[in-house]
C-alpha cells in the first residue's frame, strides 16, 4: 500500500498530467463546445482555477492508495487522469451516459496512453448494474 500523500506528491506529479490536459483541453476545442465543470476548470471554461487545487490534491490521494476505482461520470477524464497518475496500478471502470460530444474521443485518448486500465461503460449509471467490478474507491 502506498503511503499518505501531502501537497508536495501531487505538486510532483502534475508536470506527468500536463501534456494529458493540454490534449483533453484540444479534443474538447475539436468538438466545437466548452467543457463541462471538472476538477481543473469551472464549467463552460478553458481556465485553470486555482480554487480547484485542494480537489485535485484529495482526488490524487484518493488515488494513490487505491487499486480498482469506480467512476460514475466521465465527462472528458479529468478526474480518471489524476487517478492513473497517482497510482500507475490502479484499474477504472466508468459509467457515464456519454452525451457529451468530446466524452468517447478523450476516453478513447486515456486508453491509448494507459492501455488496458480504463473500462468505459456508456449508459445511465442509475439503470445499469455495477458490472462486477472490485470496488477500493467511488468517484461520483
Amino acid at each position: 500500500m502506498k503511503s499518505p500523500v501531502d501537497f508536495r506528491d501531487y505538486i510532483l506529479a502534475f508536470p506527468k498530467m500536463v501534456p494529458h490536459l493540454s490534449m483533453l483541453q484540444k479534443i474538447i476545442k475539436s468538438c466545437g463546445v466548452f467543457p463541462e465543470g471538472n476538477l481543473f476548470t469551472e464549467d463552460k471554461s478553458f481556465t485553470y482555477n486555482g480554487k480547484l487545487l485542494s480537489k485535485q490534491v484529495n482526488m490524487f490521494r484518493i488515488g494513490r492508495t487505491a487499486k480498482n476505482i469506480i467512476e460514475i461520470g466521465f465527462n472528458a477524464g479529468h478526474s480518471a487522469l489524476v487517478f492513473l497518475i497517482a497510482n500507475p496500478d490502479s484499474k477504472l471502470t466508468i459509467y457515464d451516459i456519454g452525451w457529451h460530444p468530446y466524452t468517447r474521443a478523450c476516453y478513447y485518448y486515456l486508453d491509448s496512453v494507459f492501455p488496458g486500465r480504463i473500462t468505459f461503460i456508456e449508459g445511465d449509471s442509475l439503470e445499469m448494474p455495477l458490472q462486477d467490478a472490485k470496488i477500493g474507491r467511488a468517484h461520483v
